[in-house]
């Protein structure tokens, strides 16, 4: 492969890989031994997010992918398989979140949970 034809394949693969990375969601885990799921819902809810409802035991998995896919910028989710995961659009910044920074949720893909 010469030079200017890697550099393009090169540059094309960065564009998709960070069109991925963009659209993931944002993993937040709930830490149930310093806070309770419950709370974590209230707390979220308190600060102006809108929980999406859904029917757990209804919805089957592509159509709650879709309800992921389109969350609104102030709207999060419960996961369908994880009861203390919580989905939240992309983008979302946690780092400097209070829950965050005293250890009640942990920040990560659903690839990563291991129970």
């Amino acid at each position: 492969m010469d030079r200017a034809m890697y550099c393009t394949s090169a540059v094309h693969l960065y564009f998709v890989f960070r069109c991925v990375l963009d659209s993931k969601p944002r993993y937040v885990r709930v830490n149930t031994l310093a806070l309770k799921v419950r709370a974590a819902l209230k707390i979220f809810c308190d600060e102006g997010w809108k929980k999406v409802d859904y029917n757990r035991k209804a919805e089957d998995y592509a159509s709650f992918l879709h309800r992921v896919a389109s969350l609104a910028d102030d709207e999060f989710i419960q996961d369908l398989h994880i009861k203390e995961l919580f989905i939240f659009p992309n983008k979302t910044e946690f780092y400097k979140h209070p829950l965050y920074l005293e250890g009640c949720i942990i920040l990560q893909d659903k690839v990563r949970l291991t129970f």
